[in-house]
């Protein structure tokens, strides 16, 4: 999956650093996804705070995982959007 280019003067323009930061994860619906985002998003944090949340699409075939994280600055959410966007499934990430 390609992602579009982040820029860091962006995030920083519209976003406080440390801080909140919520990324939405389109993919499969199942644990095994669910599990790989949670994984991935702790490897990232090393072993920073955040919370995971899943929704299931209407016919429970694809799902969105809600990554809610303290990160520390602009160069952590780029590579968490990296990193998540090499999960195996993902359809799309916000």
């Amino acid at each position: 999956m390609s992602s579009p280019e982040i820029s860091i003067e962006l995030l920083e323009s519209t976003h406080e650093f440390p801080g909140p930061y919520t990324i939405k994860v389109f993919g499969p619906h199942s644990q095994d996804f669910l599990d790989r985002v949670r994984d991935t998003t702790k490897a990232v944090l090393m072993g920073g705070e955040f919370d995971l949340s899943f929704r299931s699409s209407s016919k429970g075939t694809h799902g969105c995982a809600t990554v809610d994280a303290q990160v520390e600055d602009a160069q952590q959410v780029i590579l968490l959007y990296g990193e998540l966007a090499n999960i195996d499934g993902v359809r799309m990430i916000l």
